[in-house]
This record gives C-alpha cells, structure tokens and sequence, in this order.
C-alpha cells in the first residue's frame, strides 16, 4: 500500500469502539425498529448487524492489519469492535 499516508485514529470514540459508525447505525436501525413495532424492520436490523460482523468488519480490520501493523492489532486487543466499555485495557 505504498503512498498511503492515513494515520490511525485512536481517540474520540473510536478510544470505546473500533468501528463507532457501525454502533451508532445499529443503535439507529434497532431504536427505529422497536419504535414501529415492526418485525421487518427488527429483521432488517439484524440482517445488518450479521452483515457487518461477519462481511464488512471483517475485510476492514483486514485492510487496517496491512496499513498500520502492530500497532493496529495493538488497538484491537485494548479497544471493543463494537460494545463499549467490555474489554480491560492490557496496561
């Protein structure tokens, strides 16, 4: 990945969850669902959620892995991939 010059982002709330987007989307598509009432739309909300745990998340943490190295696979052992506050930090 020569002439890449992203830098890794560690603070904000990406220092609770990796993935911060995918949460808020979650949190989202599930407040909704619960709102209506609807089993569709809670079926939906689970269709995303497997499709970024086992797609999305997946091929991204893969493409952090080549970019940053240890220091990626460092965060992933200190930071949540999507539920705050469950992991100790190693240190």
């Amino acid at each position: 990945m020569a002439g890449r010059s992203e830098t890794l982002v560690i603070e904000g709330p990406q220092k609770y969850v990796r993935h911060p987007l995918y949460l808020g989307a979650l949190l989202m598509f599930l407040g909704w669902s619960l709102l209506t009432g609807s089993v569709l739309d809670l079926a939906a909300t689970l269709f995303i959620f497997l499709w970024f745990l086992l797609i999305q998340i997946p091929f991204e943490e893969k493409e952090m892995r080549a970019l940053f190295g240890e220091r990626y696979i460092e965060y992933i052992r200190d930071t949540p991939m999507l539920a705050p506050f469950t992991k100790r930090k190693s240190r």
